[in-house]
C-alpha cells in the first residue's frame, strides 16, 4: 500500500471524537459522594392518553470548604461566633449549595413508576441537564403529578433522590405565586432581618395563605401552581420543605439561577428580569389558561404584574398583592401602578382572602 494511503490512526481517533457527541463520548455515571437535585418541574399534556414532562436536575459534589463559609457569612453580614449551635447548624445546611462542584459529563437515570428507566443527556459544564419525557397519562398520580427516582445504572445501585413534575393542562387555571413576604413571612424591608430569617430562622408561613390557597386548588381541578421567587436555586430544598410543611399546595417552583454566593441576594433589575421572563414564559407556552397572580408590595410585584395584565389581559384575570408597606388601594403608588386597568382585576389585602 503507497505510504499515502497509510491509515493514520490519530486523525481517525479524531474523527472518531468529532462524529460522537461530545457529551456521550465523555459522560461518566455517578460516584458515591455526588448528588443530584431535581426541581418541580411542568407537565404539558400531548393528547388524550399522553404527556411530555420536562424534567430538569443538577448533579453536584458537596464540599466542606470553611473558607467559602467564612467568606459567605460576612458577605450576608452574619458573625458566625456569635451564633448559637443550633444556628451554626441551620445556617451551613442553608448554605450547602453554595459549597459545591457542579458535574460535568454525569450520566442520569431515572426510574418511572412503572418500573421503566429512562436515561437524560450528560450534564453540561453547570451541572445541569434537563430532558422533555413522552410517558402515558396513567402513570400521573391523584394529584397529576409524575413521581419519579433516581437510578443506578443496575438495579442493584439505586439512588435515593427523588423528583416530581406537574401536569398543566391546556385549559384551566395558573396561580402564580410569590414567595418572600407573600406566603413566607421574610422581612424584605429590612436587609438585616430578611438574611436572618433566609440562613438562620426557621421559616415561617404568613398566616391563613395555606388554607387560601388550597380553597383555590379545591375549586377546580385544572388550577395549577407555579411559586415564583428571586431566591437562588440553592434555597431550593429548604423552600420545599417549608411549602411541604405548612401544606402549600404542591407544584412548579420558579428560582433564580444561581451558582456563586456573590449572587445570593438580587439586585432589583436582576430580580425583576427573572420574574418578568418566568412569566413570559408561563403566558407564552399557556396561551389558552387563565392566570391568577399573587404578590407583596415589599418589591416590585405589583408593577411588573400591572405590566403583564395590559400585554396580556385576555389572560390575566386577577391580581393580588399584600400590602406590607401601610398602603391601601387608594393609595397613589397602587393608583398610578394600576391606571386603566379595572378595578374588578386588581385587589391588595393585608389578611388572606377568606374565599
Amino acid at each position: 500500500m503507497s505510504p499515502l494511503f497509510k491509515p493514520n490512526f490519530l486523525l481517525l481517533y479524531f474523527i472518531v471524537l468529532i462524529t460522537v457527541p461530545f457529551s456521550a463520548a465523555w459522560s461518566s455515571p455517578l460516584k458515591n459522594d455526588e448528588r443530584i437535585l431535581f426541581i418541580p418541574s411542568i407537565i404539558r399534556e400531548v393528547d388524550e392518553h399522553t404527556v411530555e414532562a420536562d424534567i430538569q436536575a443538577w448533579v453536584y459534589e458537596p464540599e466542606r470548604r470553611p473558607g467559602l463559609t467564612s467568606a459567605l457569612a460576612r458577605y450576608l453580614g452574619i458573625d458566625l461566633n456569635e451564633l448559637p449551635a443550633e444556628r451554626r447548624d441551620t445556617f451551613y445546611r442553608r448554605t450547602q449549595l453554595f459549597r459545591v462542584d457542579s458535574k460535568y459529563g454525569k450520566d442520569i437515570k431515572i426510574r418511572l413508576p412503572d418500573g421503566s428507566i429512562h436515561s437524560l443527556p450528560a450534564t453540561g459544564a453547570d451541572g445541569r441537564t434537563h430532558r422533555r419525557l413522552r410517558v402515558a397519562r396513567s402513570l400521573l398520580d391523584q394529584e397529576n403529578r409524575l413521581l419519579f427516582s433516581a437510578a443506578g445504572h443496575s438495579d442493584s445501585t439505586p439512588r435515593r433522590e427523588r423528583g416530581s413534575a406537574w401536569l398543566v393542562p391546556t385549559h384551566g387555571i395558573s396561580i402564580v405565586s410569590d414567595i418572600d413576604d407573600t406566603i413566607k413571612d421574610s422581612g424584605v424591608l429590612d436587609r438585616k432581618t430578611l438574611l436572618r430569617n433566609t440562613f438562620l430562622n426557621d421559616f415561617k408561613p404568613v398566616a391563613g395563605m395555606a388554607g387560601w390557597y388550597s380553597r383555590l386548588r379545591a375549586h377546580d381541578q385544572n388550577v395549577a401552581f407555579h411559586y415564583l421567587s428571586s431566591s437562588p436555586i440553592q434555597l431550593y430544598p429548604p423552600l420545599q420543605d417549608f411549602l411541604e410543611k405548612w401544606e402549600f399546595p404542591g407544584g412548579t417552583i420558579h428560582l433564580r439561577e444561581s451558582t456563586s454566593w456573590r449572587t445570593v441576594i438580587a439586585t432589583r433589575n436582576a430580580s425583576q428580569a427573572h420574574k418578568r421572563r418566568v412569566l413570559m414564559k408561563l403566558l407564552t407556552d399557556f396561551p389558552e389558561r387563565h392566570f391568577i397572580l399573587i404578590g407583596d408590595s415589599g418589591e416590585a410585584d405589583p408593577e411588573i404584574y400591572a405590566e403583564f395584565a395590559r400585554s396580556h389581559p385576555k389572560q390575566i384575570t386577577a391580581i393580588f398583592i399584600r400590602d406590607i408597606t401601610g398602603e391601601n388601594a387608594q393609595s397613589q403608588r397602587y393608583r398610578q401602578t394600576f391606571s386603566g386597568i379595572s378595578n374588578e382585576i386588581w385587589h391588595v389585602f393585608r389578611e388572606a382572602p377568606s374565599f
